[in-house]
C-alpha cells in the first residue's frame, strides 16, 4: 500500500494493475452501511496524486463491503472523476480557509 499526502493523510488501500484488464486500477475498500459522495472526492485525489507520480491510472473502483452479511456489498467504477476531483480542491480550499 502507497501513503500519499495531500493536506492531510490518506491512505490507497490498493492499486493494481494485474486482475482488471491489464490496466492500472486503484481500489479503495469501504464498509459501512452505504457509499457516500464524499468517497469519490477521496478516491479521486489518490488517483491524482498517483497520476503525478507517474502511475497512469485507468479507472477507479470503491467497493463497499458490509459490516456483516445484512448489509451487503457494492461497488462503483469510474474512468473519469474530473468533476470529483475539482470538488475535493474546493474542499481543500474551505479547509484551509478555517485553518
Amino acid at each position: 500500500m502507497r501513503q500519499i499526502n495531500y493536506a492531510g493523510k490518506g491512505r490507497v488501500d490498493e492499486e493494481n494493475e494485474r486482475h482488471f484488464g491489464g490496466e492500472f486500477t486503484l481500489v479503495d475498500f469501504k464498509t459501512g452501511k452505504a457509499l457516500y459522495p464524499e468517497y469519490l472526492y477521496q478516491v479521486a485525489a489518490y488517483r491524482q496524486l498517483l497520476q503525478e507520480q507517474g502511475w497512469p491510472v485507468a479507472s477507479a473502483r470503491i467497493l463497499r463491503i458490509g459490516r456483516d452479511e445484512s448489509e451487503g456489498f457494492e461497488e462503483v467504477i469510474r474512468t473519469s472523476l474530473e468533476t470529483e476531483w475539482e470538488i475535493f480542491l474546493r474542499c481543500l480550499e474551505i479547509y484551509k480557509l478555517r485553518g
